[in-house]
């Protein structure tokens, strides 16, 4: 099993949460907790990989 998921990593592309999405992260969730608004921290650390990439972030939660 280690050896298969081996193999899938390696064909996958980690995007790392670099300082640019640390940015991006924090002045997009403070003016949202200021109205009120927020989404859990890992969901903010995944849209702002997404934003500071240019990726869409597609998910079948309907809760946000």
């Amino acid at each position: 099993m280690e050896r298969y998921l081996d193999e899938v990593v390696a064909l996958l592309e980690v995007l790392a949460y670099d300082d640019r999405a640390a940015v991006w992260h924090a002045s997009t969730r403070a003016p949202l907790e200021a109205l009120g608004w927020s989404t859990s921290f890992a969901d903010g650390q995944i849209a702002a990989v997404a934003a500071v990439n240019d990726l869409v972030v597609v998910t079948r939660n309907v809760g946000h």
